[in-house]
């Protein structure tokens, strides 16, 4: 079953007629008229666990406009049984807003089972929890959420991560880019196992660029606690322009402050935080693989007593803050676009990350999706260092050694 919302004209496409249209379930699209079209939010769309499973495909002309609006856009919850299906794609979210209540999740706030498919959240703004904001409801199953291919623009909150904050259940986010959101912990990303909740979390092939924790940790993402059986893995991203700024600012990129959180082949470079804060910040044991950590301003790392990595075939350069970890120029490009989903930073001809990764703990890709092969020509594959995959070079030079093994 499909709906239409609209006959055509942009007065003919209201909240009403969304409402009702997604209250039917299927695939919901709009007759707007020509252009894009803006869609006023004045109440909290509430899709509960008899929806039937809906799709809401705005074909990158619609917006839903928060504008005014202090209890949030969107509220999916589930219940003991049942957790409603809610699929958002090709469409912007723009300046929800939530002061009240919950005081979270001023975009969305999920219960449910939620994808974002390419989706645009811009200027939301949450007194508490950011733009989308998941945890599971009282005596309800663990919610979910898929996002893939969205931009999380200049969103804010007072408290917690001000593009998503998540306190309990499943989330996947993938080849997504995270640019101006700021908050005082997570400045983009904020992981916390409220209560007794378990999150299981994976960010992968993302870009991070220009988010800001003010005045506490994690520029980007900062993870707080995690119950027993949580895990959270970043992989394949970019971390580039984040800042934590504050006093006592730690983690302009990373603030890793809970267990287990692994890092793997990721380029953290060019982040901002306090003296000695360092761009990943260490507070408990943590594990990275394969990872660039490179002249950022304020430390590489910085530990927390007690905190400490494991892992290997990392680089570090313009400090040796990140103790035994290899120091090298990884001769990195300027934040552009490479190909793939998000920009990229590029190794340069030569780097001494081409061809040094553990082919073990390498994804079979990098973040722009791009198989990880031979980079330096010598016929032997074996994935390189960091989130950017580099193409063929006649030479290279290389002081972590070869690696000679061959990925399957």
């Amino acid at each position: 079953m499909a709906g239409v919302v609209g006959s055509g004209t942009p007065a003919s496409c209201t909240e009403a007629a969304l409402s009702t249209q997604v209250q039917a379930g299927g695939t919901v699209t709009f007759n707007c008229g020509a252009g894009p079209q803006s869609i006023a939010f004045t109440f909290t769309m509430a899709i509960g666990p008899s929806n039937p499973k809906v799709t809401i495909d705005g074909n990158d002309a619609i917006t839903l406009d928060g504008t005014g609006l202090t209890l949030g856009m969107v509220s999916v919850f589930g219940d003991a049984t049942t957790l409603p299906d809610v699929t958002f794609k090709h469409i912007t979210f723009a300046n929800g807003n939530i002061t009240t209540g919950l005081i979270a999740g001023g975009a969305i706030q999920n219960f449910g089972k939620l994808t974002l498919d390419t989706v645009v959240v811009r200027n939301s703004h949450a007194d508490g929890n950011g733009a989308i904001f998941q945890e599971p409801c009282t005596g309800c199953l663990d919610p979910s959420l898929v996002v893939t291919r969205c931009l999380f623009q200049n969103n804010s909150t007072g408290s917690g991560g001000s593009a998503i904050t998540m306190e309990g259940g499943n989330a996947t986010v993938s080849d997504s880019t995270f640019t101006g959101n700021s908050g005082p912990s997570g400045g983009a990303i904020y992981i916390y196992s409220n209560s007794t909740f378990k999150v299981s979390m994976s960010i992968d092939r993302c870009t991070f660029n220009g988010n800001s924790a003010v005045p506490f940790v994690g520029g980007a993402i900062a993870v707080e606690v995690l119950n027993s059986g949580s895990s959270v893995s970043i992989s394949n991203d970019t971390f580039t322009g984040n800042s934590a700024t504050g006093a006592t600012g730690q983690g302009s990129a990373i603030y890793a402050g809970a267990s287990p959180v692994t890092i793997t082949n990721c380029t953290i470079a060019g982040n901002n935080a306090a003296s000695g804060g360092g761009a990943v910040n260490f507070g408990v044991q943590t594990v990275v693989n394969n990872t660039i950590i490179a002249s950022n301003s304020g430390g590489n790392c910085s530990f927390a007593s007690g905190g400490t990595f494991t892992g290997g075939h990392n680089i570090q350069y313009g400090d040796s803050t990140c103790f035994f970890m290899t120091a090298a120029n990884p001769l990195l490009g300027s934040l552009a676009d490479n190909g793939g989903a998000a920009k990229t930073m590029a190794l340069g001809t030569g780097s001494p990350a081409i061809d040094a990764a553990d082919p073990a703990k390498a994804p079979a890709t990098d973040e722009r999706g791009v198989a990880r092969t031979d980079g330096n020509g010598d016929g032997i594959v074996v994935a390189d260092i960091g989130a950017f995959e580099a193409p063929t070079a006649t030479s290279n030079t290389n002081p972590l050694g070869r690696h000679h093994a061959v990925r399957h």
